[in-house]
């Protein structure tokens, strides 16, 4: 430390006896940084806050594998009646297919060849797309198969539900006409089993028959809260529709992307909204939000 002051008391003597020098020299050094800093760009990367070999650090890479990193949100202002309940909604599901790099098969690309679904169907940045479309989509697709499975099972299983019992009851030494008889008391018992099962979907539901996306009753079932004002979306769905006001899609991007791709998908994903037809024709607007992360250059 018996240093530290005889090297400031010669900087001090050298600046006072030849200030024009020291003043040059402090120019050219602060030029100097500030062409470096220049270089350099903001990063929101976690080795950044953390080590690579922190348990934080290998559990948000762990999370990223899963379910992709740097979300870009799609905010959709308006009325969540107005955007699920109407043919909006179809408008929403070809959007945030678009956006995941996935335009339906054997259709014209929204856009044309040259415009953001054609580029995003080409690059495929995104690793998983969260939005309302995509769910109410994919529960009609669920619930339906589901519905259809258990109507179609009903002449089936009560088949096989009487043929082991014909055969249990001969085993036994039924007679054939008793053994007929006895299985066909196993198969009413069978077909009410299964009417009883669809019923129970129809119920909880609201449908008589496999649902669809233009289906506003059962959209409604699914997406708002019984009991509460009109157009109140059900809690459990708050990361899809924050309120009755707004919807939310959620773009997470492919982990290692660089920073020139990240910019490109996130140019992309602003370009898709703008297409004509994505555009909501009941009051409801897109915001794009979210930025890519950048590293040192």
């Amino acid at each position: 430390m018996g240093g530290l002051p005889r090297i400031l008391g010669a900087a001090m003597g050298l600046a006072a006896r030849r200030p024009l020098a020291v003043g040059l020299l402090v120019s050219v050094l602060a030029l100097a940084g500030g062409a470096l800093a220049l270089r350099l760009s903001p990063s929101t990367a976690a080795d950044t806050l953390v080590g690579r070999s922190s348990a934080s650090w290998q559990a948000t890479q762990r999370e990223h594998e899963l379910f992709g990193e740097d979300a870009v949100y799609v905010l959709v202002k308006g009325s969540v009646a107005r955007l699920v309940l109407t043919s909006d909604l179809e408008r929403l599901i070809g959007l945030e297919g678009c956006l995941g790099g996935n335009p339906p098969a054997g259709a014209e690309v929204k856009g044309g060849p040259r415009g953001p679904c054609a580029r995003l169907a080409a690059t495929k940045p995104a690793k998983v797309v969260f939005g309302p479309g995509t769910f109410i989509n994919e529960s009609v697709r669920q619930i339906g198969a589901q519905y259809d499975a258990t109507l179609s099972g009903i002449t089936e299983n009560a088949q096989k539900a009487y043929d082991a019992a014909y055969r249990l009851a001969i085993g036994k030494g039924y007679s054939k006409a008793r053994a007929r008889k006895a299985a066909g008391e196993i198969r009413r018992i069978a077909q009410l089993q299964n009417f009883r099962a669809a019923a129970q979907i129809a119920l909880k539901y609201g449908i008589l028959k496999a649902p669809d996306v233009n289906d506003p009753g059962f959209v409604s079932r699914l997406v708002f809260q019984g009991g509460k004002p009109a157009g109140t979306p059900k809690a459990r769905f708050a990361y899809l529709f924050p309120n009755a006001g707004s919807a939310l899609v959620q773009v997470r991007l492919k982990p290692g992307l660089s920073d020139a791709a990240r910019r490109d998908a996130i140019a992309q994903i602003r370009r898709a909204t703008q297409v004509p037809d994505f555009a909501l024709r009941n009051g409801g607007a897109y915001v794009v939000t979210g930025r890519p992360s950048c590293s040192p250059t």
